[in-house]
């Protein structure tokens, strides 16, 4: 049996480590795992009976956390600090992991996974696992060489050595990161440079925040955000304002309610004609904006990150057959439309554990701790061992600003009613606001059960949250505690 796993982020790591989890030995123990009651036609090589895995990426780096791209931009940690798994890990378990291997096209006739440097691995069980890239907007402009994104260590490493190039003087090595020493005659550009942040979502503000908090008064950040609030996809408006005045402290500005129309260039005056950062742009805004907006049309940017989102890498997965819509369209299975072709994380488009969701289109939850549980089910049912996914939970984050922690999960605002729709909502909202420590919290019930969270400053109870958000458990019995601050989970050993 041949497995073979596109893909090394979250999900696809675990999926492999799965599978030999499951297949120590390397060796399929066809009675009780049924591989030839599950439909899918098994050629029997290698040898009868062994099992490979073989888990392929096209980044030539080891799997590595996403999530520490920040703390590497700001200087907290170095490279090697960003793998996820010990450098030896895969080897030992038996999985051949190919680096820097691109997957370009997928013959289901023939099972087999075609490479760019033409290799053909042949495979009985598929799982793409292929993530996400950033997505830039159609913005004239955005082509331009000062703008990047923020998805893979290649984009961090290019917005480092941009910040490192504007922030000092050449054979200089002051802002260089974690670990380096600088010269002795290391001398800062005087000169404050600017970086204009397009989004105001996770990335984006994280990116800010790390930019600052590294360089500090040697840049000028600003965050561009087309929504009235940054954080509109994790955090509802209240906590979102908390975290923005923490980020204000640091220097980070803030334009809300703005979109960017284009990017033009710039050119730079005479006495900076010889850096290698290239011309300055200017970043055309548009949009009224939220209330104290300042109104100007457009900003000066050296470095423009985009922060926009991000698209499921699906194009090449064409060649599959698999049905698509924003993601991969996976059962509860995670199978797709094709046998013995399977899809998790980023790249995966299912449902999510929303309470209206009962007959619903499948969603698209684009987070770490999804991708991670649908690649370890994936695994099983890829061994035939039927495991289903009950549902996940559509968002789980989790940030901190100036030593103020906030996580949310699961539904932050209930829906809007419907227009002319009348009646009692079957949703309840409890909140607790404590501005001047820093502290907010912000329960969302749904027929009695808890279906969304939001802590800022203590986030000492999430797991206890959390445990009932996930099992859907009745929560009125608790109505006059819950929202205390010493309720845990001694008060669920009754249930």
């Amino acid at each position: 049996m041949r497995f073979v796993i596109i893909g090394s982020g979250a999900a696809g790591v675990r999926a492999a480590e799965t599978l030999r989890q499951i297949f120590p030995s390397g060796e399929a123990r066809r009675s009780g795992n049924s591989f030839e009651d599950s439909g899918v036609q098994v050629d029997g090589r290698p040898e009868d009976g062994q099992v490979t895995v073989t888990l392929v990426s096209a980044e030539d780096f080891p799997p590595y956390s996403r999530c520490l791209l920040p703390a590497y931009l700001a200087g907290r940690c170095r490279e090697e600090d960003l793998t996820i798994r010990p450098r030896d890990f895969f080897r030992k378990l038996g999985i051949n992991l190919l680096l820097g291997r691109e997957a370009l096209a997928v013959d289901p006739g023939k099972k087999v996974v075609k490479l760019a440097d033409g290799e053909e691995l042949p495979y009985d069980r598929l799982l793409i696992a292929t993530g996400a890239a950033s997505r830039f907007p159609p913005i004239p402009g955005i082509d331009r060489p000062q703008v990047f994104g923020l998805r893979h260590l290649a984009d961090a490493r290019a917005i480092e050595q941009a910040c490192v190039q504007m922030c000092t003087r050449p054979g200089a090595h002051a802002g260089a990161h974690a670990g380096a020493q600088p010269d002795s005659d290391s001398r800062l550009v005087a000169q404050t440079r600017s970086v204009v942040v397009i989004g105001g979502g996770f990335v984006g503000v994280e990116a800010a925040y790390a930019l600052i908090r590294r360089w500090g008064a040697q840049l000028e950040v600003t965050v561009v955000e087309k929504e009235a609030q940054i954080l509109p996809a994790q955090f509802d408006a209240y906590a979102a304002g908390m975290l923005q005045r923490e980020m204000e402290k640091e220097g980070i500005r803030f334009i809300l309610g703005r979109q960017v129309g284009e990017i033009v260039g710039q050119e730079r005056p005479d006495h900076e004609a010889g850096r290698e950062v290239g011309d300055r742009c200017r970043v055309v805004l548009t949009g009224s904006g939220t209330a104290g907006d300042s109104g100007e049309e457009s900003l000066p940017a050296d470095l423009i990150i985009v922060a926009a989102g991000i698209t499921p890498n699906t194009a090449w997965a064409a060649s599959a057959g698999p049905a698509v819509r924003r993601g991969i369209l996976i059962d509860d299975y995670l199978e797709t439309s094709v046998p013995g072709i399977y899809a998790a994380g980023d790249v995966a488009e299912f449902r999510t554990l929303s309470p209206e969701r009962a007959g619903a289109l499948p969603t698209w939850t684009p987070i770490w701790p999804n991708a991670s549980a649908q690649g370890r089910i994936a695994a099983y049912n890829m061994a035939s061992r039927r495991r289903a996914c009950r549902g996940l939970i559509g968002l789980q984050n989790a940030v901190e600003f100036r030593e103020v922690p906030a996580i949310a999960m699961g539904l932050v605002e209930p829906p809007v009613p419907a227009k002319g729709e009348s009646g009692e909502s079957a949703y309840m909202v409890l909140v607790k606001a404590e501005p001047e420590q820093r502290r907010y919290k912000k329960l969302v019930l749904y027929k009695n059960a808890l279906v969304g969270m939001v802590l800022v400053g203590d986030i000492s109870q999430a797991g206890v949250y959390g445990a009932l958000l996930r099992k859907k458990t009745d929560v009125s019995r608790f109505a006059d505690t819950i929202m205390n601050d010493n309720f845990n989970c001694g008060h669920l050993r009754s249930l």
